[in-house]
């Protein structure tokens, strides 16, 4: 007896719960078409012309209201009712307010209708004023390289000075070597000093030390990228401006 009475209560339960979930899943698919449709509108706002000329024209209220609704997926429309009356284009904003009537209930479950509100607020794009861009035009820096102990800035982030490329030779056949400016390599002062060289020593196309270790800091460079005015005067790296002429 106590088990016939509670599976209905028990089913009746499951059915609103179900049907809340489904409002939940309703209603932000219209928040979704809301904000699709408000970016787009907000774009629709400007354009330029044949001659290159920026217009902005706001656009009337009835057709961005027009087009929303016309957005709305059809599975919102088939289970209920959805309006956008109060939607409207004030002071360079589009707002889409939209009250949407869902079927509710049955005559199994006698639920009381009750609307639920949806919202997508925009601005309305309108480029930039020649004054806007030229003070952005203004703000922009000239980004440079530079390493910790480095006399010269690069504005390049391939050049050999940062972006070593190291070599592995003994030191007999180096001493036959030379680098890209003609010079002969020399003991690094750090690894190598006053002692010998090991079996195998690294050096570089453009460098004209030869090192005893893969972690001399002869080998290596820490770059950071910088603003040309935090540089301090340094001069521009001679390679970076034969490859920038």
């Amino acid at each position: 007896m106590e088990a016939s009475l509670a599976l209905p209560v028990f089913l009746i339960a499951v059915l609103v719960l179900l049907k809340i979930v489904d409002l939940y899943r309703l209603h932000g698919m219209l928040t979704v078409s809301l904000q699709e449709s408000a970016r787009y509108l907000s774009v629709c706002a400007y354009a330029v012309d044949e001659t290159g000329k920026e217009t902005y024209e706001i656009p009337e209220t009835a057709a961005c209201i027009a087009y929303a609704e016309a957005k709305i997926p059809k599975e919102i429309r088939e289970n209920g009712m959805v309006t956008l009356v109060g939607s409207r284009v004030k002071n360079g904003w589009l707002e889409l307010k939209a009250i949407y009537w869902p079927k509710m209930g049955n005559r199994l479950v006698p639920v009381r209708n009750r609307g639920i509100a949806a919202c997508a607020k925009v601005h309305l794009f309108c480029g930039k004023t020649e004054e806007e861009a030229d003070e952005e035009e203004g703000e922009a820096k000239q980004m440079v390289w530079v390493t910790e102990n480095g006399s010269v800035y690069h504005t390049d982030s391939s050049c050999s000075h940062i972006n070593l490329s190291i070599q592995v030779s003994s030191p007999g056949a180096l001493a036959w070597k030379r680098n890209q400016d003609g010079e002969k390599y020399k003991e690094c002062e750090q690894c190598v000093g006053n002692g010998a060289a090991g079996a195998e020593v690294y050096y570089t196309k453009y460098g004209n030390r030869y090192h005893n270790s893969l972690s001399c800091k002869g080998l290596k460079r820490k770059v950071k990228l910088v603003a040309l005015e935090q540089t301090d005067g340094l001069p521009q790296c001679s390679k970076c401006a034969k490859k920038a002429a």
